[in-house]
């Protein structure tokens, strides 16, 4: 494990003699020798106990590096995943990039991982080609609005398919589109994800695949009882839980939310689908009983539960059906390798 140089005493001075933090400075001075640490040392040190005990609770001091290193794991995160990447300074999103870099070159590919719209320009002596995308979840269905009604349906998955594509026949640039809810993935015209079971492209179809995302559990029905009817759950991927259902109740319980995959995995893979929510019971006078809401769907690409329905109400009383859930965007990841395939004769 390599740790950074910490200078004179082990303080975390710069070679400078001063503290980033004192200054602001962003420049190499001051930050490099933090550079020299490894994987293991950021895991391990920067970000577990021993480093923040040191420095908690010590007014400025630790407000200044704390919110030094809160830019840092900003620039991070943005800097790998584009200026729109989200980082918020949370310790979490340095293993997230972490990953994302160490799974940028696997079993002999190099990875890109497109989360928004973008373009990707083609390298020079690309030798293969494989694109997957995962399409927008479906966003489920509102509960009904009629009495004792029933509950929405969950909402589809987003689809997952895998192509492989001849480097000859792909332009220098392509456009990528990410879709959002119940929206495609697309990489120019060569690949569309618009929801459905997709799966892995070979040349006689397309070979069936657990990882498609999870679709969304279907809300439970209003009643003219006391407890409207549970939700389902959603529909678990293979690597994203599924969204618990909507349990029963006056006011029917909301779905839960579908199980996230990092878009880092090794496994490429969708989200889980969002629970449905339960449906909502009878009303009395002066009373407001509402069907539970669908559970969002897991990212990339579960679909969202659907929303309670209405139950009856009484004189004097209220109901309303419960909202679908949202469906999670999808993403888009580019397999690449560089330099001439081998001839026969050279395998």
């Amino acid at each position: 494990m390599t740790s950074p140089d910490m200078g004179p005493g082990g303080s975390w001075e710069a070679p400078d003699g001063t503290y980033p933090f004192q200054t602001g400075d962003t420049e190499p001075d001051g930050l490099e020798f933090m550079a020299a640490a490894d994987e293991e040392y950021w895991r391990e040190t920067a970000f577990r106990g021993p480093f923040q005990s040191s420095y908690s609770g010590v007014g400025a001091f630790g407000l200044g590096v704390f919110g030094l290193f809160g830019t840092i794991i900003d620039g991070i995160f943005n800097g790998w995943f584009g200026g729109g990447g989200g980082g918020v300074g949370e310790p979490q999103q340095v293993q997230y990039t972490i990953e994302a870099i160490k799974e940028a070159i696997i079993n002999g590919y190099s990875v890109q991982t497109f989360v928004e719209n973008g373009v990707w320009t083609k390298p020079d002596d690309l030798s293969e080609l494989v694109v997957i995308g995962i399409g927008g979840g479906r966003n489920g269905a509102n509960g009904s609005t009629s009495q004792s009604g029933p509950g929405g349906l969950g909402g589809d998955g987003g689809g997952y398919v895998a192509l492989t594509l001849d480097p000859a026949d792909v332009p220098s640039t392509v456009t990528v589109t990410i879709g959002a809810a119940g929206q495609p993935t697309t990489f120019g015209d060569m690949l569309e994800v618009d929801g459905g079971a997709g799966g892995i492209a070979g040349p006689f179809g397309f070979t069936p695949t657990n990882s498609a995302p999870g679709r969304g559990g279907d809300g439970g029905a209003g009643t003219n009882t006391t407890n409207g009817e549970p939700g389902q759950p959603g529909e678990a991927s293979a690597l994203g839980a599924s969204g618990a259902a909507g349990p029963a109740g006056g006011n029917g319980g909301a779905g839960g939310a579908g199980g996230n995959v990092s878009p880092a995995t090794a496994t490429k893979c969708g989200g889980g689908g969002g629970g449905g929510g339960g449906g909502g019971g009878s009303a009395a006078i002066f009373t407001t009983r509402n069907g539970g809401p669908g559970g969002p769907g897991g990212y990339p690409g579960g679909g969202g539960g659907g929303g309670g329905g209405r139950g009856t109400p009484a004189a004097g009383g209220t109901t309303n059906a419960g909202a679908g859930g949202p469906g999670a965007h999808g993403v888009l990841w580019i397999f690449t390798k560089i330099g001439r395939p081998p001839l026969e004769d050279e395998e």
